[in-house]
């Protein structure tokens, strides 16, 4: 829901993990990997356009099937409208589709 960039996530983040000196080399090659979109937890046009980043990500490698875990971190009370808009948006055809809650 925040607007954050990866940079503003990463720098939550980090002052929990546990990254060595010897590690900082693959961790900054971890977080190039990582995306962030922000949105609403109800409103369907921002998981519409979480869709389109995301396939817009998925085209990067042409031919792959797309997979998609989406792993919830969220409140319970607002599990069902999440889901549903997961599913009603962004849900792929052409892989297999995860729903991760924490």
């Amino acid at each position: 829901r925040s607007k954050l960039t990866v940079d503003d996530l990463v720098g939550r983040i980090k002052p929990f993990l546990k990254v060595t000196a010897e590690q900082e080399k693959l961790f900054a090659q971890f977080v190039k990997q990582l995306r962030y979109f922000a949105g609403s937890y109800d409103k369907v046009e921002d998981f519409q356009g979480l869709d389109k980043y995301v396939t817009k990500e998925d085209n990067t490698i042409p031919g792959k099937p797309t997979n998609r875990i989406f792993y919830l971190a969220l409140p319970p009370s607002v599990f069902e409208p999440v889901t549903k808009n997961i599913r009603e948006a962004c849900w792929t055809a052409s892989g297999f589709n995860r729903i991760i809650v924490e």
